[in-house]
């Protein structure tokens, strides 16, 4: 995980990469965000990668 999470502003700037731990059915291979305040953060998939 990296990014921000300001306790002054309030405001969070993360961004969660998913690592492999071995074979799976099903991964999830895209970065996850989660942004925004907070009382109303917005957390979703990063596309492009």
């Amino acid at each position: 995980m990296t990014g921000t999470a300001s306790f002054a502003s309030e405001q969070l700037d993360l961004t969660i990469d998913p690592e492999s731990k071995g074979f799976r059915v099903i991964t999830l291979r895209s970065p996850l965000y989660v942004r925004g305040t907070f009382k109303s953060p917005q957390a979703g998939v990063k596309a492009g990668r």
